[in-house]
């Protein structure tokens, strides 16, 4: 993947890999402290939010999720 020109990003809410001189997940959002803006967003309690907006100025698409790996047992060492 390559990264593309903010002004392609999707502004619906999708989360994103952004550019804002380091690679950071994130997304469009309104926010009642922001008009509209991009950011890094997360809901550490039910009522409270933590958001820190960002100017970034490239984006890409998060990559597929590999698949989940079988659950092996542990193994005990031998004494």
């Amino acid at each position: 993947m390559e990264w593309r020109p903010i002004e392609t990003a999707p502004r619906d809410g999708t989360v994103i890999l952004l550019y804002d001189n380091v690679p950071v997940v994130g997304q469009w959002v309104r926010h009642r402290a922001y008009a509209h803006c991009w950011a890094w967003m997360m809901k550490p309690l039910p009522k409270a939010d933590l958001l820190i907006a960002l100017e970034p100025t490239h984006w890409m698409p998060l990559p597929t999720a590999p698949e989940p790996s079988p659950i092996k047992p542990a193994r005990m060492p031998r004494y």
